[in-house]
């Protein structure tokens, strides 16, 4: 078992008012440097949640700010070494337990302290007071912890809601910082098939020593923002293959999806990222114009930053000149 600590690197308004203190008082989301180092205590710039404003302006604000951690971004450090991406986790990674951690003060009439931390909109602290304060992850049998795909994607927040009439509080956030411990299943598998992949698809595990019989697969993916599950229907599942078909379930998403084992107890509890792919779409239609003397051209799909260059173009001879 080893430790984790993350910092996010990118933030979301879902509703309310936020302020990112600055000399020049702009309005906009957390200075996420600032949010890592800053310590109470200095002038500004740190980040600042405005609660509530006093009569006769609005006087209840129910406020969330969301915290991503990017899949691509070097966010986590384990056991203290630099930090890595998601993408460089080892293989087997799994989180067992998770704790955020941030430093706030507070200038104003909120006795009541109405402000929350929260892993996700169903995982949420009560009412948090000033000064440091934590918020651990239940991890329950009815609230356990994620895959580490849907932990990473989902990220964190701080809710502030529900001040009465003529409240009026500031917060400064700083010290934010998620950690806790993780493991790595010791089983080793591999992922028979290459990418690009497409609907239809056959995808192939061979175990060395994993027991595929004792997990549950999904696929996970994260379009506009959103993470999506798809659950396929296994054509082989046994201790030492596992083979199923890229069900017609992606809508029109191209780029990474991700393989997820959850096991049952038997072998290990959790979720574990057994591999990726890229996805693509295959066979799409649309409207092209053929232009005389061209005998190849460059693909691009709208919806992905991929490309497919060059594209021949099997013509009569008259029509390409």
């Amino acid at each position: 078992m080893g430790s984790f600590t993350i910092i996010p690197d990118s933030s979301n308004i879902v509703s309310g008012f936020f302020i990112n203190n600055t000399a020049s008082g702009k309005f906009g989301p957390f200075d996420l440097v600032v949010l890592q180092t800053n310590d109470i205590g200095v002038p500004p710039p740190y980040p600042r949640i405005l609660q509530g404003f006093d009569p006769p302006a609005v006087a209840t604000i129910d406020n969330l700010l969301r915290m991503s951690f990017g899949l691509t971004t070097n966010v986590i450090s384990l056991d203290g070494d630099p930090r890595i991406s998601f993408a460089g986790l080892p293989l087997g990674f799994v989180v067992d337990s998770a704790l955020i951690s941030l430093y706030t003060d507070n200038n104003g009439s909120d006795a009541i302290n109405h402000f929350r931390i929260q892993f996700d909109e169903s995982t949420e602290s009560g009412d948090k007071s000033f000064v440091a304060q934590s918020f651990s992850h239940p991890n329950s049998t009815q609230n356990p912890i994620p895959s580490s795909f849907l932990f990473f994607v989902r990220g964190c927040g701080i809710h502030v809601n529900n001040l009465t009439v003529g409240q009026r509080t500031s917060r400064w956030i700083s010290r934010f910082a998620v950690s806790g411990t993780y493991h790595l299943e010791s089983f080793t598998w591999t992922l028979s098939t290459a990418s690009p992949v497409s609907v239809g698809s056959e995808i192939i595990f061979t175990s060395g020593t994993a027991n595929f019989a004792n997990m549950s697969i999904s696929i996970q993916y994260v379009k506009a923002g959103v993470p999506k599950t798809v659950v396929p229907v296994p054509t082989s599942q046994t201790e030492t293959l596992l083979k199923f078909l890229l069900p017609n379930n992606f809508e029109d998403f191209v780029g990474t999806i991700y393989f997820i084992g959850t096991g049952n107890g038997v072998q290990f509890t959790g979720s574990v990222v057994l591999g990726s792919l890229q996805f693509i779409i295959v066979n799409g239609s649309g409207i092209y114009k053929i232009i005389k003397g061209q005998s190849h051209d460059t693909l691009y799909d709208r919806n992905g930053p991929i490309s497919y260059t060059p594209i021949n173009l099997i013509l009569p001879s008259d029509i390409l000149g």
